[in-house]
């Protein structure tokens, strides 16, 4: 099932009983801007909730785990929902992906391209290829390695929502780098935290 199937799905499909305990009235130009534009500044917290809880049970991902979450743009007020490292690992395992590094190189004389393919199992010849770019200017040693490896993970997740069709999500390597992309403190934290504890590129 594609992103734009799985979204109208779970704007429309919400399990009755949470709609007998908030009844959430959500008008036709808020959905709009959620579904067309991806902006869910204006659902409530509990719909946003039930939107996901719906995204997870189309997609067959553990809702539990939290493999979505949204960011908010401070600059354009935009409310986005994006991946976290749990959902491309949940969707690796359940759709048997796999990701191979295809190439790596210099690009602009201080950034490397990292680029991955990753191919659906079985007969078909389908697959996916997609781009982790970082900037490693006056980067040394350690620094250097694990730019390059921030780079790896990129591309990897990318490659693994584009083939799994949810190519218009951005992952949560890509949030983290941005420079008007703000979070919940206790995200912030336990990303900070994930980063200390976990080596580059095994995400």
């Amino acid at each position: 099932m594609n992103v734009s199937d799985a979204t109208t799905n779970a704007v429309a499909r919400v399990p009755p009983q949470q709609q007998q305990l908030t009844q959430p009235t959500v008008l036709p130009d808020v959905i709009e801007q959620a579904l067309i534009k991806g902006d869910f500044s204006k659902l409530s917290s509990e719909q946003r909730l039930f939107y996901v809880k719906a995204l997870c049970d189309d997609l067959g991902l553990n809702f539990k785990t939290r493999p979505f979450d949204f960011f908010l743009d401070k600059k354009s007020g935009k409310m986005t929902l994006y991946a976290r490292k749990d959902c491309t690992e949940q969707l690796r395992k359940l759709h048997r992906v796999s990701v191979d590094l295809v190439a790596t190189e210099v690009i602009f004389t201080d950034c490397i391209m990292v680029r991955v393919t990753a191919p659906l199992p079985g007969k078909t010849k389908r697959h996916d290829d997609d781009v982790g770019v970082v900037c490693v200017d006056k980067l040394k040693g350690d620094d250097k390695a694990n730019a390059l490896m921030k780079a790896v993970t990129k591309a990897k997740r990318r490659a693994t929502l584009s083939i799994c069709g949810l190519g218009g999500i951005p992952d949560e390597s890509e949030i983290a780098d941005s420079p008007t992309a703000s979070l919940p403190r206790e995200q912030q934290q336990q990303q900070q935290a994930e980063a200390a504890t976990t080596p580059p590129g095994l995400h």
